[in-house]
């Protein structure tokens, strides 16, 4: 996908520093990690996403279910866990280049 396209020569030393860096690979779906176990989807997706990875952990005996989704370049995780109480506001926090946004939705904390 192109965000921005520039062509001009003055941009050709930024090229050519970008194809000799070593870039992370692409995070690539693994089926297989998936697991049969999950009793909700996301009803919303943006277009190019899908599910790469499916977890659940216990915390302070809660289980809470994670969902790993990405495009191959970005990737978000859903986190859903039971609640106590339906009265928690929407939340949202933003650390350093991580933004969390919480809500409640059917007793489910999202």
């Amino acid at each position: 996908r192109v965000v921005t396209l520039y062509i001009d020569d003055r941009l050709r030393g930024l090229t050519d520093y970008i194809n000799k860096v070593s870039l992370p690979p692409l995070l690539k779906e693994s089926k297989n990690e998936q697991s049969s176990d999950i009793t909700w989807s996301a009803g919303w997706l943006p277009q190019g996403f899908s599910l790469v990875r499916y977890t659940q952990e216990i915390l302070e005996n809660e289980i809470i279910d994670s969902a790993l989704y990405s495009d191959g370049l970005f990737t978000f995780t859903l986190f859903v866990s039971n609640v106590g109480s339906n009265d928690l506001p929407e939340n949202t926090w933003k650390q350093g280049a991580y933004t969390i946004y919480s809500e409640v939705i059917g007793g489910k904390e999202i």
